[in-house]
């Protein structure tokens, strides 16, 4: 049985408790071919997470959750072989090892049609991206989330961006 906030979260970008113009920017990033990599910045309570799984449902489509990874930083926020469990969720083939879970595909990736939306999942921007996509445009295999990011510190926060840079 799905939790309260999970079955009252907003399923559609104007849904969002956020202004209009966040609402709309939110959704052109999500329907982009080549979407960029987002920073979303906040209090507590703001929709950041709402958000975040809007935009993964519409770029991965109904097979989101299969394909998206969340680290909570602030189970790493000193604890000990932190650095080794950061770098594990990133190369989950070892530190010596050029496998990134930014670099690996998936076959949802390939086809959309594997994973069929349930009754009511409908895109959050009113229509799927593979359904507009072109050939020439490689489709975003998976997405990674990194909650409360903050507390990755000065020495995971330098490492995490020349991943992204090598990679992406």
């Amino acid at each position: 049985m799905a939790s309260w906030l999970e079955s009252h979260a907003p399923r559609r970008f104007d849904e969002l408790a956020m202004s209009e113009s966040i609402q709309t920017n939110l959704q052109k990033v999500a329907v982009q071919a080549n979407p960029p990599h987002l920073i979303l910045a906040g209090p507590t309570g703001v929709g950041k997470t709402a958000a975040w799984r809007l935009i993964a449902r519409q770029i991965l489509g109904p097979s989101w959750k299969s394909t998206t990874h969340v680290l909570q930083a602030r189970d790493l926020a000193k604890s000990a072989g932190a650095m080794k469990k950061f770098e594990e969720f990133l190369k989950p083939g070892g530190s010596s090892s050029k496998d990134t879970l930014a670099g690996r595909s998936s076959l949802d990736s390939f086809d959309s049609n594997l994973t069929v939306a349930d009754e009511g999942d409908a895109p959050p921007a009113g229509v799927e991206n593979h359904a507009r996509a072109d050939a020439s445009t490689a489709k975003v295999s998976r997405l990674i989330i990194i909650e409360d990011a903050d507390h990755l510190g000065p020495t995971r926060q330098p490492y995490l961006r020349r991943m992204m840079e090598s990679t992406s």
